[in-house]
C-alpha cells in the first residue's frame, strides 16, 4: 500500500517538475522570443530522447520566423551535448529531413 501511494505521488511530482519550468519560464515571451523558446525546447527534447516532440519544436523554429540554419544549430548543439553526457538520441530527424510544409 505504501509503495502504491509513493508511485502515485511521484507521478504527480514528476508532472509538476515538468510543467512549472515549461509553463512559467520557457513560455514567457518577455524572457525569450518565440524563436529562442523553440530553439531551447528543441535542444532539450533531443537530449531527453523525445524525437517526435523535437520535430514539432524544430518546425516551430521556422514557423515563428527562425531559419533552418538556426534549427540546424539547435540540433547540432543538442547532439553535441547529448554525446558529451552519453544521452540516447535515437530517432532524431535531422533538419534536412523535416517536412516544414506539413
Amino acid at each position: 500500500m505504501f509503495c502504491d501511494q509513493w508511485k502515485h505521488n511521484l507521478t504527480k511530482s514528476d508532472l509538476l517538475c515538468a510543467m512549472m519550468p515549461y509553463e512559467w519560464f520557457v513560455s514567457e515571451d518577455a524572457i525569450l522570443s518565440n524563436v529562442e523558446t523553440q530553439l531551447c525546447t528543441t535542444a532539450a527534447l533531443i537530449c531527453a530522447s523525445c524525437p517526435v516532440q523535437a520535430v514539432w519544436h524544430t518546425k516551430g523554429i521556422v514557423r515563428h520566423g527562425g531559419s533552418k540554419e538556426q534549427a540546424r544549430f539547435a540540433q547540432e548543439f543538442a547532439l553535441e551535448i547529448a554525446r558529451f553526457y552519453d544521452c540516447k538520441t535515437d530517432g532524431v530527424v535531422m533538419v534536412d529531413d523535416v517536412d516544414f510544409e506539413q
